[in-house]
């Protein structure tokens, strides 16, 4: 899971070898209203970009020519790669911030999955057999806005919301189980 990496400092970064830890990171609930409102972006197979509707995040893939013959899950998989791949490949560094020129780069899918803000997460796969794609869409209970933190440094203890525990390993504020 590419989101407790970052969490707690462990996935890769190109500037700095690893991401800066987080000081809390929220685990993102799958939640419906998300998912049919990126179903509803997708339907529509002509879709080149994301709809960029604040205060909701957005993540979006076009998959390239072929595509359409993957499952929807090999789909979301190359959809991540894609997303999460530019920390590793480019890196952030130091600098968290959400300036525009993440915000127009290849770190700005990562920089809105990785905003310790969103609590919440929806996504759709639409398969375009005439278009010869496969579209992906996540939305996310909020998005970064610019030039704000995309999340704040630190290290344990975490400080989690109500409803949610700090992780063993710091960072990661995990969805309680109910009793």
């Amino acid at each position: 899971m590419e989101l407790g990496k970052t969490s707690t400092g462990w996935a890769v970064d190109k500037k700095t070898q690893y991401a800066k830890p987080a000081k809390t990171m929220n685990q993102l609930e799958y939640v419906k209203n998300l998912e049919d409102a990126a179903l509803r972006h997708v339907s529509n197979c002509e879709r080149t970009a994301p709809e960029h509707d604040p205060p909701v995040g957005e993540s979006f893939w076009r998959g390239g020519s072929g595509s359409y013959q993957l499952s929807h899950v090999e789909a979301m998989k190359q959809a991540m790669k894609e997303w999460w791949g530019p920390l590793e490949s480019i890196g952030l560094g130091d600098k968290l911030d959400y300036t525009a020129e993440v915000q127009e780069g290849p770190l700005k899918y990562f920089a809105i999955m990785a905003h310790d803000k969103a609590t919440q997460i929806g996504c759709a796969a639409k398969t375009c057999r005439k278009q010869g794609v496969t579209l992906i869409d996540c939305r996310y209970s909020t998005t970064v806005a610019l030039d704000d933190p995309i999340y704040e440094v630190g290290k344990l203890p975490c400080k989690c919301p109500a409803g949610t525990v700090c992780s063993r390993l710091g960072g990661l504020c995990e969805i309680s189980p109910t009793p």
